[in-house]
């Protein structure tokens, strides 16, 4: 495996590990002004960022073919999991809580969609713009955004006319880390030559300063404008994301980084099942605050039976080929 991707497996790690943490101190409702309004700032965008920054790794897509190709294997990887999961939710009453989470993607695994989404965008306009790769490197820069941008626009105005289908606000939200993420993978040679490491390092202290502050001091009541609030978030998790990959790119490898590596395999997994025992020990009495000898202990105890039982789960699931397929969006190998 080469230093690059063990380095994203340790991101994703990494990652994983903050959406757990923060599952249980949300789920239950513990009282946390300072760990979690990071965690919630940054978990997502850093995930969606590391999917663009993937994404830039392969060739444009030339043709219709590699285009169906390549959305065929985001459907399995995405959608399919995505429907499965809604299905096992509410099989009970499968057709009311079918058109509630279309049109409402957070009522189910909102963050495959959503990603399916962006990835059918990025290879749209991938294909679209090949006219533009055919003359340079900046015909086709330019190319590719401009179409994406009117890919964009069809969103924006979905939400203009009030339509929630597929909910174009989280897709609207995550543009931006999943757009940066691919242009910084694809014109990687280009950056380095622009910024130099010194650059790099400043940047990473001003965006841990200003995150950290954003996050602590910055909140926004329920009330305030739509946009204002979105841009806000945006902005907080571009800082968030920087520093996180400024971190793991520039880290050398160690064994906490491997360690990471691997959990970071197994990211969607762990995604799609921990949440559901992050109350397991939750008896609806908790009359204590996460800075406290009980917050401390009850974070550490679910956070273990948590993982027990996740990774119990998980190991049994991808005994089944067509079950991991289903549920986890992985073939068996």
């Amino acid at each position: 495996m080469k230093e690059r991707n063990i380095s994203l497996d340790a991101m994703k790690g990494f990652v994983i590990l903050l959406v757990m943490l923060g599952h249980i101190i949300n789920l239950n409702k513990l009282n946390d002004p300072y760990i979690y309004t990071i965690i919630e700032a940054v978990q997502m965008p850093a995930f969606i960022m590391i999917s663009g920054y993937i994404g830039g790794f392969r060739a444009p897509v030339d043709n219709f073919l590699q285009w169906k190709n390549i959305m065929c294997k985001r459907g399995k990887s995405y959608v399919v999991p995505f429907f499965m999961w809604l299905f096992l939710k509410q099989w009970d009453n499968l057709a009311e809580g079918f058109v509630n989470t279309i049109f409402r993607l957070d009522r189910g695994l909102w963050f495959l969609m959503t990603l399916f989404i962006l990835n059918g965008m990025l290879y749209t306009a991938q294909l679209l713009s090949k006219g533009f790769r055919n003359r340079s490197k900046l015909y086709a820069f330019f190319g590719f955004c401009m179409i994406f941008c009117v890919l964009s626009i069809i969103l924006v105005l979905q939400l203009a006319f009030h339509s929630t289908f597929l909910t174009p606000e989280l897709t609207l939200r995550y543009i931006p880390p999943f757009i940066i993420g691919y242009f910084v993978s694809a014109y990687k040679e280009e950056l380095i030559r622009l910024i130099s490491n010194r650059f790099q390092f400043v940047l990473f202290i001003i965006s841990a300063v200003f995150f950290i502050t954003a996050c602590w001091k910055y909140h926004i009541s329920s009330d305030t404008y739509f946009l204002y609030v979105m841009l806000i978030e945006i902005a907080k998790g571009l800082l968030g994301c920087y520093v996180i990959f400024y971190l793991f790119l520039k880290s050398k490898k160690n064994v906490i980084k491997e360690k990471l590596a691997w959990l970071g395999k197994y990211t969607l997994e762990i995604y799609t099942v921990h949440f559901h025992f992050a109350t397991i020990f939750n008896q609806g009495r908790i009359d204590f605050g996460l800075y406290s000898w009980k917050g401390i202990l009850f974070v550490i105890a679910t956070f273990c039976a948590m993982s027990l039982i996740s990774a119990a789960l998980i190991y049994m699931v991808k005994q089944v080929p067509v079950m991991n397929q289903l549920m986890f969006g992985k073939a068996t190998k």
